[in-house]
């Protein structure tokens, strides 16, 4: 990897040349996927990069996510052209009191997050019928199986974030208590999903009768919401991966067939990836998102 640049360098970069615009991703796929949307609209000063391209040093939990927050905190008061976009995670889930202020260059994903805009019955179609020559299951019936393991498992994401658990999710050692049917179906054990994780973060598992009556208060919150407002998408792809796999189709990551279901002129259906699309398109850009 090459070496992360300080943010200050970064800023001086821009106001050495003032045509420079910028956009901050959290991975690799964001960023080619972001890429691929905008060709061959782009502006020719418009940049995509990942975070990893910027000295974040002081970031401990949150991730790429946090790190980006973290850069356009430091940058917000420069007057130059440089945005971020991550997703939104549980903000759609918050009340207004606990909505987070995030910095004004910060654009979130219109739902969960950027996997969000692939997570659709129409799309899980294209992957299944053109990608893996699948007749059967149909799409409306995996998804709905998967869509209500990845409900409860985000569940949790939402039950360990509020209380502070650290509960190992990402590592995905819970998809043990996943059983897939070669006939395309997913069950979860959603008490051992929890008790695993309880045991990885050491939390005392004489709490987990109080976190599993927390949990069915969330899930029923979450229960009201549309699919792209709480599915996790990574964790939606594992899922999907692994039943794929159950069903005979050798492929080590589903996201790569989702990814490349979606279609070009869907874009301007999402409000905030039609901003990002404008900022990374548009002649001219304002000092203001």
């Amino acid at each position: 990897m090459a070496m992360r640049r300080d943010p200050k360098a970064v800023v001086a970069a821009h106001r050495m040349d003032r045509e420079r615009r910028e956009l901050y991703v959290e991975g690799v796929r964001d960023k080619s996927f972001l890429e691929w949307l905008v060709e061959p609209n782009r502006n020719d000063s418009a940049i995509i990069r990942t975070i990893d391209f910027v000295d974040i040093p002081d970031v401990i939990e949150g991730g790429n996510r946090e790190r980006i927050v973290r850069f356009l905190e430091i940058i917000d008061g420069d007057d130059v052209q440089i945005r971020g976009l991550i997703d939104a995670d549980h903000e759609h889930l918050r009340s207004a009191e606990e909505k987070r202020s995030y910095p004004s260059k910060i654009y979130l994903t219109d739902w969960r997050s950027l996997e969000s805009y692939v997570l659709t019955i129409e799309c899980l179609d294209r992957a299944l019928r053109l990608g893996c020559s699948l007749e059967a299951p149909t799409a409306a019936s995996l998804f709905s199986s998967i869509a209500k393991v990845v409900r409860d498992v985000s569940g949790i994401r939402f039950l360990s974030e509020s209380e502070e658990l650290r509960l190992p999710l990402n590592e995905y050692r819970w998809l043990k208590h996943v059983a897939f049917s070669s006939k395309g179906g997913v069950t979860a054990d959603l008490d051992a999903i929890l008790r695993s994780l309880m045991q990885a973060a050491k939390v005392s598992l004489s709490r987990r009768a109080e976190l599993m009556e927390k949990l069915d208060g969330v899930l029923e919150m979450l229960a009201a919401l549309d699919d792209l407002y709480v599915l996790h998408g990574k964790d939606f792809m594992k899922i999907l991966t692994a039943q794929l796999r159950c069903m005979g189709v050798s492929i080590d990551d589903a996201g790569r067939l989702m990814w490349t279901s979606f279609r070009r002129s869907h874009a301007r259906e999402f409000p905030n990836l039609s901003k990002v699309m404008a900022y990374l398109c548009s002649p001219e850009v304002s000092s203001a998102v």
